[in-house]
């Protein structure tokens, strides 16, 4: 099954070290989260940080796919995990 494109959408393709990439992935897995959204939460994020204090004709708007609802229950675990398991 293909994805249909939005128009409102982009593609961004960055490098980075592999270490990186598969202790990211870890994360947002044990957080039951997909890398990409975590990552649109953090750009959201850091907009949303840094137009504090600009005035409503300079502040960024917000995109639609920004989420208010951020927080998500971490599962309980009974020891440490690796971000790498």
């Amino acid at each position: 099954m293909t994805r249909q494109k939005n128009p409102d959408e982009t593609t961004l393709l960055i490098k980075l070290p592999p270490e990186l990439k598969a202790s990211f992935q870890g994360l947002c897995k044990f957080r039951d989260v997909s890398v990409s959204a975590e990552l649109r939460r953090f750009m959201a994020d850091e907009v949303s940080k840094t137009a504090t204090g600009m005035t409503t004709a300079d502040k960024p708007k917000k995109p639609s796919h920004a989420r208010l609802d951020t927080v998500r229950t971490v599962k309980a675990v009974s020891s440490r995990k690796s971000f790498k398991d």
